[in-house]
């Protein structure tokens, strides 16, 4: 039985696949902001941004310390609707307190 042509070609001419003409990672997106609704098909990504989005506008934080808070968040978009216990951001918001108050 004789090889499709197709498959023949494929084999002969190129030994490494073509490149990829499209890369969906590097697509422009609408950028996130503090006042959207967290989506359920958001990445951990997108709901990192999301968070940090709103502790800049909302709690006043410098981006930095944002960026470096909503990293410790961990999951992606039904996890925000589900997070059960102490929040890591309730968390440093007591830890800074219990320190505020020690230095007075």
């Amino acid at each position: 039985m004789k090889t499709p042509g197709f498959l023949r070609r494929r084999r002969d001419s190129q030994k490494e696949p073509p490149p990829y003409t499209e890369d969906i990672a590097s697509k422009p997106t609408r950028s996130i902001k503090a006042t959207d609704s967290p989506q359920w098909r958001w990445t951990e990504a997108q709901c990192q941004e999301w968070f940090a989005a709103v502790f800049v506008r909302f709690l006043e934080k410098s981006p930095e310390e944002a960026a470096r808070l909503s990293r410790s968040i961990k999951g992606w978009g039904p996890s925000i609707y589900m997070e059960v216990g102490i929040h890591p951001i309730e968390e440093y918001n007591m830890q800074q307190n219990q320190n505020l108050a020690e230095s007075n």
